[in-house]
């Protein structure tokens, strides 16, 4: 039984924090936590390793996962299959495949929060409270079943080569200088794009999406396509895109830079185990590594981490409190304004 009254202030603690620091994340409720099955990392990685592998189902892309990749595989010598796809995807395919009785994913990190209510109510998911990293973990980024992994502000993508000077705000993309050099992300692909869309529209007014949509984007299916769209010159700009998919083009040499113009909102990402994980032991030692200091540093190269700034992160920038359920509600609205 959960301790009601305690639940009650973790969940208005937890609110209270992401008003302040301007994340505005609606999180799971935090309620109160069994005892660990495995005290200690040594005796987890033990157990794991007699598993043999792990699965990592995750929206980050795997170019900015791979050195929480290698990290992992490197320290505790166990192999990660790292499967990467956008939120909605993802979900659609871990519940076919735990409707069809065939689940691969030990490990889920996903931009969805509203999955992770609705998994943590119909038992989908394993308490977290067996891995050893959660004690440490911050009480307002996790709760009994998942944790908040990463923060992913909303910013806007361009091309140095099309343009001169920064965009100063989101209404450039209506520009109609830019008509035909816009990319846009499918809004159906994931839900954090459509809270994205319905922000535009409370900040610019109803009618600002289709004035989007008269600029004759090219949609695309996540940020990971738009920004590489962008880099090739088939775009000016690219809206909504995230810091962490810069990283790999600059190397590169790309003509690509990102601002954050306001209101900018932040998508978590959130991670759990499902409590049919093929691999339970290695799938939590996943986790754990996910949540301490070192795994934070690695998958959230070129993010914002919610442990704080470590080596290769973000600091938070100004975030605006999205409200959530309404931008879920106006999703048809939304949808509809775009074309779809």
């Amino acid at each position: 039984m959960f301790d009601q009254q305690s639940n009650s202030r973790a969940k208005t603690n937890r609110r209270q924090f992401l008003a302040q620091s301007g994340a505005g994340l609606s999180l799971p409720l935090l309620g109160a936590l069994p005892a660990p099955a495995y005290a200690d990392e040594a005796s987890l990685a033990q157990a794991a390793k007699a598993e043999g592998r792990v699965t990592f189902y995750s929206v980050v892309p795997q170019a900015a996962a791979q050195g929480f990749i290698d990290g992992f595989k490197k320290k505790y010598a166990l192999d990660m299959d790292y499967q990467r796809l956008t939120s909605g995807p993802l979900v659609q395919r871990y519940v076919a495949e735990l409707q069809a009785g065939t689940v691969t994913a030990d490990a889920l990190a996903v931009t969805d929060n509203f999955f992770f209510d609705d998994a943590a109510e119909k038992g989908w998911l394993a308490p977290v409270a067996d891995v050893p990293a959660t004690a440490a973990y911050p009480a307002q980024f996790r709760d009994r079943t998942s944790a908040t992994v990463q923060l992913l502000p909303h910013v806007l993508a361009y091309n140095t080569q099309a343009m001169s000077a920064a965009p100063t705000g989101w209404d450039t993309m209506a520009d109609p200088k830019w008509k035909g050099r816009l990319i846009l992300i499918d809004p159906r692909n994931g839900f954090f794009s459509s809270v994205w869309y319905y922000e535009l529209r409370r900040k610019y007014g109803s009618d600002f999406l289709k004035a989007l949509l008269k600029q004759e984007p090219t949609f695309v299916q996540s940020a990971v396509q738009g920004m590489q769209q962008l880099a090739a010159g088939a775009a000016a700009l690219c809206g909504p895109s995230f810091p962490n998919l810069l990283l790999e083009l600059k190397s590169k040499g790309a003509p690509v830079e990102i601002v954050a113009v306001e209101p900018t909102i932040a998508a978590g990402v959130y991670a759990g185990v499902p409590a049919k994980a093929p691999h339970p032991n290695a799938a939590r030692l996943l986790m754990h590594y996910l949540m301490s200091p070192d795994g934070q540093a690695l998958y959230n190269q070129g993010a914002v981490a919610p442990l704080g700034q470590l080596p290769g992160t973000l600091p938070l920038p100004k975030i605006a409190d999205a409200d959530l359920k309404a931008a879920r509600d106006a999703q048809k609205d939304i949808f509809a304004a775009l074309g779809f």
